[in-house]
């Protein structure tokens, strides 16, 4: 015979059960369905409410891709359907239970990036794509440039290419402008505008050699705010940067 109480050991609420023989079933001997404890026991983070538990009970909100439902959302709900407070880590771990459900989890998100990036290629043909991976197989970086912004890229401003990278390091910033190169080229009328990452610089005066480089405007307006009190700073500033003299 197995009994589950509730948390309040004077509440009415419990199931008995036993289990068949030779079986993993159960046959539910009695049960209780109605709580009599007290309404503060069941609002203070319930322990039986648990992450796994409000993932299943949350999951259809995350079959759009376009949702937004955020931790606060994922508690205002519970306490609504339930009457019980859950903490903000718990919202937050039963939102990514509940994405995992519905789109597998990370590794497996990985695991298909090869696949995804040759189906890409094969429907927009001239899409360009890089994969590396480390010696035992894990993800390091990602490159991909989709062809009508390659082809756009040379007659008006689109967004060019998108990387994903373990760290923002010498090597990974050297890896994405060497393949950015291959699209881009290397000439005297490309232009790269960058804030002022030491990693970011050393990687561009080393792949792009011909091409001018400059620094970000709203990058060094931002610092100079932190270093300087003063008020016309700032306009002293734009001023200069919109001298078109040398």
């Amino acid at each position: 015979m197995c009994t589950q109480l509730c948390v309040d050991e004077n509440c009415k609420w419990r199931l008995r059960a036993t289990k068949f023989k030779d079986s993993d079933y159960f046959q539910i001997r009695k049960y209780t369905p109605e709580h009599t404890c007290a309404l503060n026991l069941s609002t203070n983070d319930h322990r039986q409410a648990r992450s796994w538990v409000i993932g299943k009970h949350i999951m259809s909100r995350f079959e759009d891709c376009n949702t937004t439902y955020r931790p606060a959302h994922v508690a205002n709900e519970i306490r609504r359907d339930f009457g019980i407070e859950i903490s903000y880590q718990k919202a937050r771990r039963s939102r990514e239970t509940a994405l995992a459900y519905i789109r597998g989890s990370l590794e497996d998100s990985y695991t298909k990036l090869a696949a995804y990036a040759h189906n890409l290629k094969v429907a927009n043909p001239g899409t360009i794509y890089s994969l590396e991976v480390d010696n035992e197989n894990h993800f390091k970086y990602f490159f991909l440039a989709y062809e009508p912004c390659i082809r756009g890229f040379h007659s008006s401003i689109y967004p060019l290419a998108w990387v994903v990278v373990d760290y923002e390091n010498d090597a990974s910033w050297h890896w994405f402008f060497m393949n950015l190169k291959g699209i881009a080229g290397d000439q005297e009328d490309l232009v790269v505008i960058s804030d002022r990452h030491r990693s970011l610089i050393s990687a561009i005066q080393t792949v792009f050699q011909n091409a001018h480089h400059d620094h970000c405007i709203y990058h060094i307006k931002g610092n100079l705010r932190t270093v300087t009190r003063k008020t016309n700073t700032i306009s002293l500033f734009n001023k200069a940067a919109d001298a078109y003299t040398i």
